[in-house]
């Protein structure tokens, strides 16, 4: 894939991930909301109820200091704040009792959760009704003995509403049932217990607000000021300006919380970008400082080659200790020339030009070339052994393989201490691939380093001196290069028994 390519790519999935982050956290604070949005109505129909329960219970008890409290009281009620139990304990035996059925839940269906989730939200929906049903009736029995204090309600109100951590503004009306289903409102007055004239344009300002109604209903006769032209029973409706301020109030933490993860996501992923788009600029200038440095560096080792190559063959006779120096120097201008072109080879393969040349490669033909030439070359005494049948071709690029198989040779060689080097090389042709083993008889590898010894710049560590010569790049390059070209190396090797190299190709 292509350096700028890749970059994109990388970009294009960092913006996406950012993207899939906000939408999954809209969506997770919206449902969170949508949840606490529920809870909080819940509160504020609870706090409704629990209020209206104070309200009839401090009116009993007012009544009951009035009365004194050696008369005899008909209907006694007591009530806890902590369990809030209600209970009458004198109403008449002829009152009707209300009684629920939840069904029968069958134990023998698979679907018995999905029954006891419907049987258990019957339930609760019953408990409810049978709340409204206790609280209709407390009303109906104690209203016409002590006539509602609307501003103990609304205190009462308050102080519930804050205990379940809801502060807003807030209006509570009367509503009427008038004929034809028309609704009556009158402002519950803080400043009186009793209602205030009819409303209407008080009402008109909170028409936006969201509403609340009490589903008990109560008889107007009994209101400390009542009216005689109103006969329909009436009801509690309560009013709050902005119930969404409310959750998001409660959701401030959340909120920063998760708008903060974001910026730091953010931040980090930009920051990312930036080092990438870093490194890749740094990558491309030591790319080119390479190429340049290498092209460089060839023209003058060439020519300086050459000049000892002549001095040593053309020139004028040397004695022997000049001779001697001018090999040495020939030898080390060849390893060097060397590196240079392992270093070139290495920083071409990872430009966007790079190709490889696929051929039709006789192996035979080519171990041949390689043996004869290091025969030639080396000064230690090597014996070669080849095993490749007569007419064995594989497809790869003819340069780079040559490159491989001779740096395998080059390294049996080198680090080769034995008074002769054996070197073995082997093909075979498989079903879907071509194996070359090059086996020797050197050192060995440890098993602690077969594993690292193709990375880049790697060399098997024997303090701080290198007996042979290397910079690291010989086997990186022969499996880099044999990857590029769809197949593989593996090495097997023990110390003191030698080393063999696989090259597996496609055949």
């Amino acid at each position: 894939m292509k350096p700028r390519l890749h970059f994109k790519l990388i970009g294009l999935m960092i913006i996406s991930a950012l993207i899939g982050l906000i939408i999954f956290q809209g969506y997770w604070l919206k449902g969170l909301y949508g949840t606490l949005y529920s809870q909080m109505e819940s509160d504020i129909r609870e706090a409704m109820r629990i209020a209206d329960y104070k309200e009839i219970f401090y009116r009993m008890e007012e009544y009951k200091q009035k009365r004194g409290e050696g008369e005899e009281f008909s209907r006694q009620i007591s009530f806890s704040n902590v369990d809030m139990e209600a209970k009458q304990d004198t109403l008449p035996a002829t009152e009707k009792l209300a009684s629920v059925d939840i069904g029968e839940i069958d134990l023998t269906e698979v679907n018995l959760k999905e029954q006891a989730e419907t049987a258990l939200n019957e339930l609760l929906s019953a408990l409810n009704s049978l709340q409204e049903i206790i609280l209709q009736g407390m009303h109906d029995q104690f209203d016409s003995i002590a006539p509602i204090k609307f501003e103990i309600y609304d205190r009462f109100l308050v102080e519930e509403l804050k205990a379940r951590n809801i502060h807003a503004h807030y209006q509570v009306y009367l509503m009427f049932e008038a004929e034809k289903n028309h609704q009556v409102f009158r402002t519950l007055s803080k400043s009186h217990p009793a209602m205030a004239p009819d409303t209407a344009t008080a009402v008109f300002d909170w028409q936006d607000a969201s509403y609340y109604d009490y589903p008990v209903r109560m008889n107007p006769k009994y209101l400390s000021e009542a009216d005689p032209t109103i006969s329909d029973p009436f009801s509690y409706r309560l009013y709050i300006k902005s119930p969404a301020r409310i959750v998001f109030r409660q959701m401030t933490g959340i909120l920063f919380t998760s708008f903060l993860l974001l910026v730091i996501i953010l931040v980090a992923f930009l920051y990312l970008l930036r080092t990438i788009m870093r490194q890749k600029t740094e990558e491309e200038l030591k790319t080119d400082f390479t190429n340049n440095m290498t092209h460089e560096l060839k023209t003058p080792i060439s020519i300086s080659y050459a000049a000892v190559d002549s001095l040593l063959h053309f020139g004028d006779p040397v004695n022997e200790k000049q001779r001697k120096y001018l090999t040495i120097v020939k030898e080390q201008q060849t390893q060097l020339a060397g590196l240079v072109e392992q270093i070139l080879t290495l920083s071409v393969e990872n430009r966007s030009t790079f190709k490889l040349h696929p051929t039709e490669i006789d192996l035979k033909e080519l171990i041949a070339q390689l043996q004869e030439q290091w025969l030639m070359k080396t000064n230690q005494h090597v014996r070669f052994s080849t095993h490749i049948p007569d007419g064995l071709t594989v497809t790869a690029d003819k340069t780079h393989l040559y490159n491989i198989i001779n740096n395998l040779i080059d390294n049996a060689i080198k680090y080769n201490n034995k008074e002769i080097c054996e070197i073995a090389i082997r093909a075979n042709k498989e079903p879907d691939e071509v194996r070359i083993s090059l086996s020797d008889n050197g050192p060995g590898i440890s098993q602690a380093h077969q594993s690292r010894i193709f990375d880049r710049f790697y060399r098997i560590p024997s303090g701080n001196l290198h007996n042979v010569k290397g910079h690291g790049l010989g086997l990186f390059y022969v499996r880099d290069m044999m990857k590029k070209q769809g197949g593989d190396v593996t090495v097997e090797s023990q110390i003191g028994k030698g080393s063999t190299f696989h090259l597996i190709l496609k055949g």
